[in-house]
């Protein structure tokens, strides 16, 4: 897969806008494509009608190499839920304007478990503890 030329980390500048500089990963320069990097925004943007589970699989099944057997994308996903605690919501639906679901802090740690998946080196996060109470935001960042 190719990554189009761009000079941001977290491809969110407009296509006009030129930096310049290199992107250092414990000394070494690496692409700006690098899976290793990976950023959350401040807004969530998930799909409402899916539960927590169905959201990290589908998000699992397209990021993960395509060498992973369904059980091994099922045992991540299972692990990244119990590491951001949201084993208990797993099956609920997410919900939006009309449809109830998950609270505003377990939306959180899934927007952060959708990047957690590819186990990146850096993960840049905007207000990663917006949300949380101060024991998940604890565990957030403990992790």
């Amino acid at each position: 897969m190719s990554f189009p030329a761009r000079t941001d980390l977290c491809w969110r500048l407009s296509p006009n806008v030129i930096m310049t500089g290199n992107v250092l990963l414990n000394g070494k320069q690496r692409s700006i494509g690098c899976r290793k990097i990976s950023y959350v925004t401040q807004q969530d943007f998930l799909l409402g009608t899916l539960s927590v589970r169905e959201t990290l699989t589908y998000s699992a099944k397209l990021r993960l190499p395509t060498t992973f057997t369904k059980n091994e994308i099922n045992a991540v996903v299972q692990n990244t839920m119990m590491k951001m605690g949201l084993q208990d919501c797993a099956d609920k639906k997410i919900g939006n304007w009309h449809l109830r679901g998950i609270s505003g802090g377990e939306k959180r740690r899934l927007s952060i478990s959708l990047e957690i998946l590819t186990q990146p080196h850096v993960m840049f996060l905007d207000e990663p503890t917006s949300g949380l109470d101060s024991a998940s935001a604890f565990f957030v960042l403990k992790l």
